[in-house]
């Protein structure tokens, strides 16, 4: 797969995640002193619904170890599926160009699970 075919997979597997995901935006709706269980994150109400989507709860362990962290569920939060569609752009643009940057080949390889490009 050459730098080109890495952007545009990558594009494709955003906008095909978020597609079949709660829509965004999402909120963090933990407790902001991150004591209180579950966590939970919230999406966009969808349509004809005033209330938002539950999108993850994370209850404490039996053993009380604290499996995910305020800071977890607040990225979770932030990386909602509105973010598709403008990095799926971005990366079509770069790919377009002719000219793959670092930093787009670093996100497309983190968004497709693979580490480097087989041919330039």
């Amino acid at each position: 797969m050459n730098a080109r075919e890495e952007l545009l997979a990558a594009a494709r597997r955003l906008r095909e995640t978020a597609a079949a995901a709660t829509p965004g935006p999402w909120e963090d709706c933990s407790d902001p002193d991150g004591g209180a269980w579950p966590r939970y994150v919230i999406g966009s109400p969808g349509p004809g619904s005033d209330r938002g989507e539950e999108v993850l709860r994370v209850h404490e362990s039996i053993a009380g170890h604290q499996v995910v962290t305020r800071e977890d569920t607040a990225w979770i939060a932030l990386a909602h599926p509105g973010l598709a569609e403008p990095l799926a752009a971005w990366l079509e643009g770069v790919a377009n160009s002719g000219t793959a940057t670092s930093a787009a080949l670093t996100v497309a390889r983190a968004i497709n699970g693979t580490r480097e490009v087989i041919r330039p």
